[in-house]
């Protein structure tokens, strides 16, 4: 007695993932800048809607929202976050890269100056890559105010419904 293999409307859907919602920016951006603002109000959302740092930050700006950036165009932070323990705020930085590409120790250095002065107290860094150069990741130890790398690991094993998430909603 044979069975036929069952086609795919019987099948399980597979499940969304975060790199799917990455895929969908990637499909939908006209331009690297574009796609590089469209993961930035991602992870603002991100910052906003997962477990753990909903409860870390009491708020969430993308820079050209923050009410201290004082007219300043782009410095090299991305987002801000306010820590809701009230001990002050978080620099963050989106990289927006290939799953298989490299972040150097320049891409690092844009945001360790800016997000080294007054007011700062904690750094973050979200990546699309875990790939990172020897001297990017050496830069980045030592510092006066730490430095957290977040990556496609953190996304995935994240608490937020990817198959909710809609890139066209604000």
């Amino acid at each position: 007695m044979t069975t036929a293999a069952p086609d795919s409307a019987t099948r399980p859907a597979r499940r969304r993932g975060f790199g799917d919602v990455l895929d969908d920016i990637r499909a939908r951006a006209d331009s690297e800048a574009d796609k590089g603002r469209r993961f930035e109000r991602l992870v603002k959302r991100f910052l906003q809607q997962d477990a753990l740092y909903a409860q870390t930050y009491a708020n969430v700006w993308l820079w050209s929202e923050w009410p201290g950036n004082e007219g300043r165009g782009d410095t090299g932070i991305d987002i801000v976050a306010e820590l809701a323990s009230g001990a002050g705020l978080a620099a963050v930085q989106c990289k927006f890269y290939a799953p298989n590409a490299y972040v150097d120790k320049g891409e690092v250095d844009k945001f360790l100056s800016p997000s080294g002065k007054e007011g700062f107290v904690e750094r973050l860094i979200v990546a699309t890559t875990s790939n990172w150069s020897r001297n990017a990741l050496d830069s980045l130890g030592g510092q006066q105010i730490p430095v957290t790398l977040l990556g496609p690991r953190d996304f995935e094993g994240s608490s937020i419904d990817c198959a909710a998430f809609r890139l066209d909603e604000p």
